[in-house]
């Protein structure tokens, strides 16, 4: 079941201040069944056009003691352009590593799976004159803009495959989160994303971001094994 949780800190996440300048850093508890299964952090730092964003997910609990499995992540862009990013999950004797250099309208690309002592290694050039982007600046870029465009498409390019990820702006409500209650904008998004080791993403996503800060607070992400809540910590 923790695979699919790469998926939340893979494209879910965002940062929120709307100013030039943008500082942020917060992190989440994720639950299945209401245990408490996974940590997911998040940093994002963006100056002058610049934009640097930092995630990690790691078991907690119950599930560490059976599958003690990190992922770590890291994307460079400029003026909402994504130009590098790296990413790699691991779990006991096995690790993928993904990494993507974007130019112009091409996408360099290295994956590095390893198994025990035997290690596998590809490379290939993706054409991208539509402009796909990685999972975390196609997140940035959602939401800069979803308060002006109501509905429209992710464009993510992951493990080798590009895909078209529908997001619509459903409505306003108050939610309460731990001790505290905010005013939310709630976004749904039906992802479709599938990485090695990966399971099925299902159905509708609903993302709850707070009205004031345009931070994420609460999220709701449907598989074929089950659904897992986040919670803003």
């Amino acid at each position: 079941m923790f695979m699919n949780y790469v998926l939340l800190s893979l494209f879910l996440f965002y940062i929120g201040a709307f100013g030039k300048d943008i500082t942020f850093s917060s992190c989440y508890k994720g639950y299945y069944f209401f245990i408490p299964v996974i940590k997911n952090c998040i940093s994002y730092v963006e100056k002058e056009g610049e934009g640097r964003f930092t995630a990690t997910v790691e078991t907690i609990g119950i599930l560490k003691a059976f599958k003690d499995i990190k992922y770590r992540g890291f994307a460079l862009s400029i003026n909402d352009k994504s130009k590098k990013f790296f990413f790699v999950q691991r779990e006991k004797d096995f690790s993928v590593e993904y990494w993507y250099e974007f130019k112009d309208a091409l996408i360099l690309t290295k994956k590095s799976i390893k198994r025990g002592s035997v290690i596998r290694r590809f490379s290939k050039v993706v054409p991208n004159e539509e402009g796909y982007l990685d999972p975390f600046t196609a997140t940035v870029l959602l939401f800069k803009t979803f308060r002006y465009e109501k509905e429209g498409f992710l464009s993510i390019f992951f493990d080798g495959e590009k895909y078209k990820i529908p997001y619509k702006f459903s409505k306003r409500e108050e939610i309460r989160v731990g001790s505290k209650s905010y005013r939310c904008y709630v976004l749904v998004l039906e992802p479709r994303l599938q990485g090695e080791g990966l399971i099925k993403t299902k159905g509708k996503w609903k993302i709850w971001v707070d009205e004031r800060t345009g931070f994420p607070v609460k999220i709701r992400a449907v598989f074929d094994k089950g659904v897992i809540v986040l919670n803003k910590i």
